[in-house]
């Protein structure tokens, strides 16, 4: 287990799949309506494949902010084609809640929200010169952790993506890296898989 703290002040370079966050794949044709109406950010950039996750928050009817959420365009869909489905790494101990807000939100919208949490995991990485000022966010990355997206909060807090299940062992060296856990605070808590170079 690696806290949160250890990926800001370690020594080491760390990778870690977050078991504090949870996974929530949002497709169908009014997607990025949906959420561009509802998140503090400007979702549109999602639409390009390939498009750098952006960070927001959920907030409900009245505009009040209610959960944290890293939107990511999905890269390739079940059948290995290119998808149109955003991925929102959400907070585990607030993620039935996010659910069920976006289903009262999306009124008649042609949206989908599945729960693919046990399939999919939150990885982040994280280096010495990371976090330092003016660290690049790449400078003592190993290789195979930098097609990590960059945070979008700040280059300093390193890369984070969201992976399937099988990708995520095959990077961290663990046949399950995914689950509930933890709290659900934005910069990971608890990890439920780690490695360190």
């Amino acid at each position: 287990r690696v806290a949160s703290s250890s990926l800001m002040t370690g020594r080491l370079a760390v990778g870690a799949a977050l078991a504090s966050r949870r996974v929530l794949r949002i497709g169908g044709e009014d997607a990025l309506s949906l959420l561009q109406r509802v998140v503090t950010n400007d979702v549109r950039p999602l639409a390009s494949p390939g498009a750098a996750p952006v960070y927001a928050a959920l907030q409900n009817a009245h505009g009040r902010l209610e959960h944290d959420v890293f939107l990511h365009r999905e890269m390739m869909s079940a059948t290995g084609g290119v998808s149109g489905a955003l991925l929102a790494d959400l907070p585990s101990d607030g993620f039935d809640a996010a659910v069920a807000l976006l289903m009262k939100l999306r009124l008649r919208a042609a949206v989908t929200l599945d729960d693919v949490g046990d399939d999919h995991a939150v990885v982040v990485a994280a280096a010495e010169d990371d976090r330092e000022e003016g660290g690049r966010g790449t400078s003592v990355l190993p290789a195979r952790f930098q097609f990590l997206p960059v945070d979008p909060r700040w280059v300093g807090l390193g890369r984070r993506g969201v992976l399937p299940a099988a990708a995520v062992a095959a990077l961290l060296g663990s046949a399950s890296p995914c689950g509930r856990g933890g709290s659900g605070g934005s910069d990971g808590g608890d990890a439920s898989t780690s490695t360190s170079t």
